[in-house]
């Protein structure tokens, strides 16, 4: 491979492997089961052991109240597990992190060359905001 087709999957890998990480601590701390990410675009947080809580809480029943909430709520958007054949009772959700890269194309820029991308700003807030809306949908 040219070389600068090298580095440039590398250091996409780096802010893959970065921001993964940080949001799939988020899930974990709020208490959803969470897979370590590997190199999916996605991450699959299983809300399942919270399901009395949500119940409860938000009258959430399957993966699809789960992400009806979270975005219409919360402004935060999922898709349900079910969309990608999981059963809908066990509340799983993908997640897409490559959404906090960035909203302009200088943040993304900035964000694949920074050697500590979770902590520019907007991903930094983008993690914090995650973090609040993750307490207060399971208490």
């Amino acid at each position: 491979e040219p070389p600068e087709l090298a580095e440039r999957v590398a250091l996409s890998r780096r802010l893959h492997r970065s921001v993964a990480r940080a949001a799939a601590h988020r899930f974990a701390a709020a208490g959803a089961e969470v897979p370590a990410p590997q190199a999916a675009f996605y991450l699959y947080p299983d809300f399942t052991p919270l399901a009395d809580v949500l119940l409860e809480r938000h009258g959430i029943t399957s993966d699809e109240s789960l992400a009806s909430v979270l975005l219409h709520q919360y402004g935060v958007g999922v898709l349900p597990g079910s969309a990608f054949g999981d059963d809908g009772g066990r509340l799983r959700l993908r997640v897409a992190t490559a959404l906090l890269y960035g909203g302009t194309d200088d943040e993304r820029h900035a964000a694949l060359n920074s050697a500590d991308p979770c902590s520019l700003p907007w991903i930094a807030g983008s993690l914090a905001r995650l973090e609040e809306v993750l307490a207060d949908l399971t208490g």
